[in-house]
């Protein structure tokens, strides 16, 4: 018969962890290596502009993540334009409100299995917990809106209409 200590399964399992924390890290390195990557090629920069500034930034001292953090800064700005502009056409109109008027059956269908299948005792814990939610959130902009005023104006709950 074989038999384990608890030191010898308490080691085992540190072992484990670490193993599933060397690979997260590694998956969080590989992902960010790869995004900062993507970000490189398809920078609104010419290639040639981006080494430039990366070797100028290494030249001075630097790591090169100013040159990585103004590219990003460029590329979100041109992404931001390009959703307005497409935001503006019709098909997106139409599309919008067809995924408007499709999610609402949706509601209504999930509220009508809902009801069917959940005991109301469950029904009103859950409704009592999404306003206790929903309390919080006004109370923590609120709160924002005294600490930051000018910055929170953007920032007001908004309205939402009950379906």
């Amino acid at each position: 018969m074989y038999f384990t200590s608890s030191k010898s399964i308490m080691l085992r399992s540190k072992e484990i962890t670490l193993i599933y924390m060397f690979k997260g890290l590694k998956s969080l390195l590989t992902g960010i290596l790869a995004g900062t990557a993507v970000g490189v090629l398809f920078s609104p920069k010419k290639g040639k502009e981006l080494r430039q500034n990366f070797k100028k930034e290494l030249k001075d001292g630097g790591t090169g993540l100013n040159t990585v953090k103004s590219t990003f800064k460029d590329m979100g700005k041109e992404i931001g334009d390009y959703v307005e502009h497409v935001s503006e056409t019709e098909e997106f109109k139409k599309g919008k409100a067809k995924v408007k008027k499709y999610a609402g059956i949706a509601k209504k269908e999930a509220k009508k299995i809902i009801k069917k299948n959940v005991p109301a005792r469950t029904i009103r814990k859950a409704e009592k917990l999404v306003t206790e939610a929903k309390e919080t959130v006004k109370d923590v902009v609120k709160k924002v809106q005294k600490a930051a005023p000018k910055k929170a104006q953007k920032a007001k709950p908004r309205k939402k209409k009950n379906g």
